[in-house]
């Protein structure tokens, strides 16, 4: 059997990650079940248990994404709050 690699890209949001990312993805769909448990305890750092093929992969894909791009979404979601908050002390003082 040929080894996966188990990097995953670093967050900075860009096409090469996006390609990096669905690569790694496809890549899930051409592994055995004992390479896809070891993906499973490489990003999850537990033991996979007796999960299902389709799970692992559906569950695998989805963590790859997670820590790839969750981060950027938690970064862009604390900047719009803060933009809110600037535009309400703007719209505040306005009012006086």
């Amino acid at each position: 059997m040929e080894k996966q690699s188990v990097k995953v890209s670093t967050p900075s949001h860009n096409g090469a990650d996006q390609q990096s990312v669905l690569s790694q993805i496809d890549a899930l769909n051409r592994m055995s079940m004992d390479q896809l448990r070891k993906r499973w305890s490489d990003l999850f750092g537990t033991d996979s248990g007796r999960l299902g093929r389709s799970y692992l992969v559906r569950r695998l894909a989805y963590r790859i994404q997670e820590l790839v791009f969750g981060d950027h979404m938690m970064q862009k979601l604390d900047q719009l709050q803060q933009e809110i908050t600037q535009l309400r002390l703007r719209f505040q003082v306005q009012l006086k």
